[in-house]
Parts: structure tokens; sequence; C-alpha cells
């Protein structure tokens, strides 16, 4: 009661503020600023909002206070001036400037950009590049940067304390197991925490607009065969420095630890005193992502478009609102682009299956019944029937051995061959997956695959 009194007593004088539990956009729109760490930044003028964060604890503080500015954006731009050589790190600068659009974009998706190549290559310095955009890139002290080791949940509540700012993993082999980095990128991509309960009742499940940076001596969808996760994944494979690490990397560091902080800044600023022009910024975005979707040769490369298309208008916020160098040579967005197509290839698990199954045959043919006079069966057994002609025009093969390859390869047997069924890549017969095929004495079912269709997913001659 005393309380309430007082409040209606000094209604008038009584401070009002908003209180958040995460960083980013602030407001049902963005409308209150964007809370970069504990710095609020808003757009000059008379109605500027109060925004306080809650809820720290010991982990969730360090976190916060790592992004923080130290130095001057023109040491800082001095110091990222040699990248422009280098476009797999230019990259990088451009896919840490993303997320902030996403809270614009409501349309765009979170996506994974991941390095690959063997170490000292300067696959970690290429993330501190990307991290001294928000803050310290010093790992050791916390905040930007994190390691791959680390849980689940940990990731989960980074990725919502840091919403519209990059998430960033170094070095998937610290990760506790290949299936806890196939669980982070489905978990990151899809932009959603896993549902809980609690005493009484269900809890909020956490959600998330990111994009997530992530290094490793092998690509990250290596560790995983969900297709989304691939399909979400921009590899960027190969040393990121090419042969100068030795000669870069240690002054770039040195010089990131004394000047950053200062870019992100810089872009929010533009976008928060810019707000009339985020209709302009979602025609852009929209126009980009359908100039990169008609390029695609396909629908996994279409999936790619959004994410080219919004690197694309972080290359531009990049070098004319906060005055980063142009590249010289090869160009970022042409290497984000390869990515994409080569990703394309491999995020079609189910084609990705049937090119591995005919290598497979083509390393063992004779386990399979060439016709003409019947053999005796192989040691192994038959794995099905292919002419033993040049001018063959089918493979069949039983559906046990498809089944242990393709399982042995890391695929879901049912939803590849339920795939390729729907594709209309398998000859079967009374509305089956499969056909009656001789196979040594014996009539039997098998997978029937024509080699037109071989031929259309790039497998065979």
């Amino acid at each position: 009661e005393y309380l309430s009194a007082f409040e209606a007593a000094n209604s008038r004088s009584l401070p009002v503020g908003y209180v958040t539990r995460r960083m980013g956009w602030c407001g049902d729109s963005g409308e209150l600023g964007y809370l970069l760490g504990r710095e609020l930044i808003q757009a000059p003028g008379p109605d500027r909002a109060r925004v306080q964060l809650v809820g720290d604890s010991a982990g969730r503080a360090q976190i916060v206070d790592g992004y923080r500015s130290r130095g001057t954006l023109r040491g800082w731009l001095r110091a990222v001036g040699v990248v422009r050589h280098h476009p797999r790190v230019m990259l990088a600068l451009y896919a840490a400037l993303v997320p902030p659009l996403l809270g614009i974009i409501e349309d765009a998706p979170n996506f994974i950009v991941d390095w690959s190549g063997t170490s000292s290559s300067g696959k970690t310095t290429t993330l501190r590049v990307a991290a001294s955009v928000w803050g310290s890139p010093d790992e050791r002290s916390g905040g930007v940067m994190h390691t791959w080791d680390a849980t689940a949940v940990y990731v989960e509540r980074v990725s919502e304390l840091g919403q519209y700012l990059p998430l960033i993993l170094d070095d998937t082999k610290r990760s506790q197991s290949p299936d806890h980095v196939g669980s982070v990128l489905y978990q990151v991509a899809s932009g959603r925490g896993r549902g809980r309960g609690s005493v009484d009742g269900l809890r909020a499940s956490a959600s998330w607009r990111t994009v997530l940076l992530s290094t490793g001596e092998a690509p990250a969808v290596s560790y995983t065969q969900e297709q989304g996760s691939r399909a979400r994944t921009l590899s960027i494979c190969g040393a990121p420095f090419g042969s100068d690490a030795g000669s870069v990397v240690e002054g770039l560091t040195l010089s990131l630890l004394d000047h950053h902080g200062h870019a992100g800044e810089v872009l929010i600023g533009w976008l928060t005193r810019h707000r009339d022009r985020w209709p302009e910024l979602r025609e852009t975005y929209r126009r980009y992502r359908d100039e990169y979707g008609a390029r695609a040769e396909s629908e996994f490369g279409r999936r790619s478009a959004p994410y080219l298309a919004l690197l694309r208008m972080a290359a531009g916020f990049a070098h004319n609102q906060i005055g980063l160098p142009e590249p010289e040579g090869d160009q970022p967005l042409d290497v984000a682009y390869q990515a994409a197509q080569v990703g394309a290839l491999d995020a079609d698990r189910p084609m990705a299956a049937m090119r591995a199954l005919y290598e497979w045959s083509v390393g063992h043919r004779r386990r399979y019944d060439g016709g003409g006079d019947r053999q005796s069966s192989p040691p192994e057994g038959w794995a099905g029937a292919w002419r033993r002609s040049d001018d063959w025009d089918r493979i069949a093969i039983l559906p046990a051995v498809a089944a242990g390859v393709l399982s042995g390869l890391g695929y879901d047997v049912e939803t590849v061959v339920t795939d390729w069924s729907a594709r209309g890549w398998l000859e079967g017969d009374q509305g089956r997956r499969t056909t009656r095929v001789h196979v040594g004495m014996d009539r039997v079912r098998a997978y029937v695959v024509t080699r037109a269709t071989l031929i259309a997913v790039g497998a065979a001659d």
C-alpha cells in the first residue's frame, strides 16, 4: 500500500523506462533503439527512451561487457585494411554486419558461414576480425567470441542474449561430439530453442535472429546429414589468408586488440537515424534475393539467395557508411556465391545419396549380375543386376544392399528412398518403389535406376 501511494503521489517526477533481458533492437519494431552491450544507441531527439538490461548473472555480465569499444574507428580501418587482399576474410566482415538487418527485414532468415581448412591458416584470426566489428576480439576474456567447447544450453542462452548480433564459435574439433555440432547448426538456423516444461506448465521457448560464424579443420556440415542445416550453411574452404597467414595474422591480431567495437556502432547509428529508409532496405533485399534466385540452377540453390542478398547489403554498408576499403582482386561476394552453388549440390541429400550409391556400385561392379550366362554368386553375395556392355541403360540394386551402403554413409535410408520415388528416379511396378528383375538364378525385387537419371544427377556419363 505504501509503495502504491508513493507511486501515485510522485508519478509526474518518477523516471520511467524499459527493461530487457537481451541486447539488440528494443521495442516492438526497434523504435526504442539498439542495445549494444550496456549502451543504448538511439536517434537524436527529445523523446529518447531509457532501456536497462536486467538479469545479469556473472556469465551474462561477462558476455555483455565484451561488447565495448576501444581505440578509434580510424585505427580499426587501418588495421583491417590488410584484409582487402583476402576475400574469405573480408566476407567475415560482411557476415558480421548482417544480424541487425534481420530486425528490419522480417522475412530474412538466419544462416551460417563456416570457414574450414588446415590449422595455422588464419581461421581464428578471421573470426577475430569479425568479432572486432562489435567488441573485444579476445576469446579468452569472454564476450563476442566463443568456442565450440560449449553446451547446447549455453549456445541457446548466448544466442538469445545476443539478439541481432553474430554468434561466433571457433574450432569445431573442440565440440563435445559430432552430433553436438549438427544439433547447434540446426538450432541456430531454426532460430528457436528446445521446448521445456516447468513445475506449473510450459516455459516460453527462447528465440533469436542471428548469423553463426564458425571455423574448423573440417566443414561444419560434415558433422550432420540434416538437409536443412546444410542448405543454410555457406562453407568457405581453404586458407583464409592464403600463403600470407604467417606474415599478417600476428600483427593484425595485436592491432584488433587495440582498436575494436566501432564499426558496429557506426552501422547501428546510421540505421537508427534513417528509420524512414527501412522500407527501402526491405525492397532492396527482396530485389537482390530475386536476382540471386533467378541465377540459381536448383531449388537448393535458390535457398541461398536470401543469404547472398543480405551479404550484398552488408557489403554496401561496410564500404559506404563505415568506410571499409574496397576489396582488391577476387571479390568476397563471388566467394560466397561459389560456396552457395557448391553447397546447393551437397545440401540435396537424396541427390548426393544417389551419386554415392552409384560410386559404390562402380567400385563393386563384380557383385552385379551382368546378364548373359549366369555366373555363380560372388563371395559377398549379389548386389543387383547391371549389364556388362557399354550401352547399359539401367542398374538394379537390391534394397538390402542399398540400405546397408546408405546407412553406412550416414544417410536416412527411408527418407532418401521416399524422395527418390517422389522425384521419379525409381522404376517401380504396380505403384511400388521396386521392380522384379533377374539376379543370378532368382527373380527378385530391386530398386531400378535408369542411366538417364544417373546422368541427370551428375553421377554417370
